[in-house]
C-alpha cells in the first residue's frame, strides 16, 4: 500500500495542540474549522453520571501501567478509561499544564478529521475534581501481544490495511510513542489506537514493524 503524505502533515498535530490549550471553546472552534462530525458517544462520555471508578492497575496487576488510569462506569451501561492529568510518571511541568489529556483528545479529533476511525471517542472531562481524558472502553479488546491463537505476523497480514492506515496516522501526528506495536487494542478484527498522552512529536522508529507501508 503506497500513500503520499504531505511533508508538513505533522504541523496539523501542533495546530490542534494550540487549539486545545485554552479549553473547550477552542474545541468547538476546531470542529467548525475542520468540519469534524461529532460522534454520538462523545455526548455519552461528556454528560453521563459516573456510577463507578476502579483503578485499572489493581484490576490488571499484570499490566505495565505506571501512570494513574481508571476504568469508569457510566450511567445506563456506558464505560470508559479515565486518565487524570496528574499522577503520571513523566514530565511534572508538562503535567501541571494539563497537556496530556489534550493530546489524547487531539489524536481522536485528527483521526475523525481524516475519516480513519482509529482512535476511540475521547473527551476531556472532570471526574472527582480532577481533569483528565475519558476514552470509550473497547469491549472485548485485546492488546496486540495478547493473541495466543494467531502469530503477530499473521495478525499484521490479516489486518494489513488497517495497520497501514495506522502508520499514516502515526506519521501525521508524528507519534513518538508507538514502538513495536505498543498502545494498540484489537477487537472484532478492528484496530484501535490508544495512549497518546506521551507523544512528544519526536521522530521515532515508526516504520520498523508496519507491514507493506
Amino acid at each position: 500500500m503506497r500513500v503520499r503524505v504531505p511533508p508538513r502533515a505533522p504541523n496539523l498535530w501542533r495546530h490542534y495542540i494550540r487549539l486545545l490549550k485554552n479549553g473547550r471553546n477552542d474545541l468547538r472552534k476546531s470542529r467548525r474549522i475542520f468540519s469534524i462530525p461529532k460522534h454520538p458517544h462523545e455526548e455519552i462520555l461528556e454528560s453521563r453520571t459516573i456510577v463507578g471508578k476502579r483503578d485499572l492497575r489493581k484490576m490488571r496487576p499484570e499490566s505495565i501501567h505506571t501512570n494513574a488510569v481508571y476504568f469508569v462506569s457510566l450511567e445506563d451501561d456506558g464505560s470508559g478509561i479515565f486518565k487524570p492529568k496528574l499522577g503520571r510518571n513523566v514530565n511534572k511541568a508538562t503535567e501541571e499544564l494539563g497537556i496530556y489529556p489534550k493530546r489524547a483528545r487531539a489524536a481522536y479529533l485528527i483521526s475523525q478529521f481524516f475519516g480513519l476511525d482509529i482512535v476511540p471517542p475521547t473527551v476531556v472531562r472532570e471526574i472527582d475534581d480532577t481533569i483528565g481524558s475519558l476514552q470509550k472502553y473497547v469491549s472485548g479488546g485485546r492488546d496486540f501481544y495478547e493473541f495466543a491463537d494467531i502469530s503477530q505476523e499473521e495478525l499484521l497480514k490479516k489486518l494489513q490495511k488497517q495497520f497501514a492506515a495506522l502508520w499514516v496516522f502515526d506519521y501525521i501526528i508524528w507519534n513518538s510513542d508507538r514502538g513495536s506495536g505498543r498502545n494498540i487494542i484489537i477487537s472484532a478484527d478492528k484496530v484501535h489506537a490508544i495512549d497518546f498522552e506521551n507523544n512528544e512529536g519526536v521522530v521515532s522508529k515508526l516504520d520498523t514493524w508496519y507491514p507493506n507501508k
